[in-house]
């Protein structure tokens, strides 16, 4: 079979088998480790007061708008709902004047130039007027140390586009909330040049996907889909362990336009989230745990409403980990929660995730090609001769353009046993078809550059096998 054809029998006709690559194990474990630390705080003489401080900087890349809000949404139902709101408020205010700034900030190798003689690193007021951008206010909140590290880690799955940030909530004392970037990026030329190549990258794919005109919500993810599964594969290090670099648990990887970089769970699915943020989808960055055949491991996959208006489960780095990638982790139903294990609200501090929505029993399935409405028609009259031959008239109202004709025979199990193809080169074409263990013909019609688009309703042939 040609690739078209192949192509176009996954999309349709059948789904997708392969093997796993990794001796049959699909990978889990290689999540981030989220954990809180604390400096010493020496307050001054008067009270430093941030919000008055006004920034300097620049416009941030368009990819830093593309954030989420479900955790946001999901604080009504927690305990101080208002002051998780307003930390979260102020984190985003924060993180917003960091994207659009080119200058150096904090993170945890720079902090070690206040470190007193004994190693003790001191933040001090002077340190917190240098860098105010990174200082959280907290004291007028109320908040336990608990529900400061629920708002900031789960502000980070809203978040994705803010890779900088790292997967440790740290304090000064009591008094502020520090964000630290990440050593990689801490550093504004850096930083400057990482959002220059995932503004591109970015750019790139919301245009493709904008050429590509898909009609409904199903198309338009298993476009994103695909596109992060051709760019990238699960990152291993030279030990076959998952690589624990910044970049692997992040957008970067995916998107730094570096045909080296590849990522895990965390990179596959933040990615998926960001992009889909940006074609205004609605979906929910999940954290948990992942049975992939060798026990139990964090694990971190994405739920997306479809067309229906309902949530459904979706695992692009294990769909990515089978050759050739195929959909079995796509749009799953309640058969998803077998193996995979999501944090819940009732777990405190790190363990913590907000609610997520019910899904339905079943697997979602979009709506079949024949039920769509076609510019062209398609009549199809089989005529049975002798023994195993047939053969097949098909007639059109009107050629479609670039059109190609497949033929497809199934057993009486539904298995598909063979396909003919013809070109569509005038308004009424024959196919010689061998009907020999047919129990059903299904005859469509694509069109195209890649013949890979429906150019009329499918029509079944159901063959009388008593005879």
């Amino acid at each position: 079979m040609n690739k078209i054809l192949i192509g176009m029998l996954a999309a349709v006709l059948t789904t997708a088998s392969g093997s796993v690559y990794a001796d049959g194990i699909l990978p889990t474990g290689a999540t981030e480790q989220y954990s809180a630390s604390e400096f010493t705080y020496i307050p001054g003489e008067e009270d430093l007061d941030l919000f008055s401080n006004e920034d300097s900087s620049g416009s941030a890349a368009d990819f830093y708008s593309y954030g989420g809000n479900y955790s946001f949404k999901d604080m009504e139902k927690r305990s101080d709902p208002e002051q998780r709101k307003a930390l979260y408020l102020r984190i985003l205010k924060s993180c917003q004047k960091i994207a659009a700034s080119s200058k150096d900030f904090l993170s945890y190798e720079s902090l070690s130039q206040f470190a007193n003689e004994s190693g003790q690193i001191l933040i001090t007021n002077d340190v917190i007027s240098k860098f105010y951008s990174q200082f959280i206010v907290l004291p007028d909140l109320g908040l336990s140390d608990d529900e400061v590290m629920e708002v900031y880690f789960n502000f980070r799955h809203d978040h994705p586009e803010f890779y900088w940030l790292p997967s440790e909530c740290v304090f000064a004392g009591n008094a502020y909330l520090m964000l630290l970037l990440c050593d990689d990026h801490n550093e504004g030329n850096e930083r400057s040049e990482t959002d220059r190549l995932i503004e591109a990258s970015v750019k790139e794919i919301l245009e493709e996907i904008n050429e590509a005109d898909p009609q409904n919500v199903y198309d338009t993810v298993k476009l994103v889909y695909d596109h992060i599964a051709e760019t990238v594969e699960y990152a291993y290090d030279e030990a076959g362990i998952p690589l624990d670099t910044e970049y692997a648990h992040s957008i970067i990887g995916v998107l730094d336009g570096d045909p080296e970089t590849n990522v895990v769970c965390e990179g596959y699915a933040k990615t998926l989230s960001l992009l889909l943020n940006a074609l205004h989808i609605d979906n929910i960055y999940v954290v948990g745990q992942g049975d992939g055949g060798a026990g139990w491991g964090g694990h971190a996959w994405n739920m997306i409403k479809m067309d229906d208006g309902n949530f459904y489960n979706f695992d692009l780095t294990w769909d990515d980990a089978y050759v050739p990638m195929n959909y079995t982790y796509f749009a799953v139903g309640q058969d998803f929660f077998d193996t995979h294990i999501p944090n819940l609200p009732t777990g405190a501090a790190e363990y913590f995730l907000y609610e997520l929505p019910s899904v339905p029993e079943n697997n979602y399935e979009p709506n079949d090609p024949s039920d769509e409405i076609f510019d062209t028609n398609m009549q199809c009259v089989l005529t049975l001769e002798n023994g195993s031959d047939g053969s097949l008239d098909i007639s059109f109202d009107k050629i479609p353009d670039s059109s190609v004709a497949y033929v497809a025979n199934y057993d009486e199990n539904g298995i598909l046993i063979g396909i003919t193809q013809k070109k569509i080169d005038s308004d009424e074409i024959n196919i010689p078809v061998d009907i020999s263990e047919t129990d059903t013909l299904k005859i469509f019609a694509w069109t195209g550059s890649d013949s890979n688009t429906p150019a009329a309703a499918m029509e079944t042939i159901k063959l009388d096998t008593t005879n």
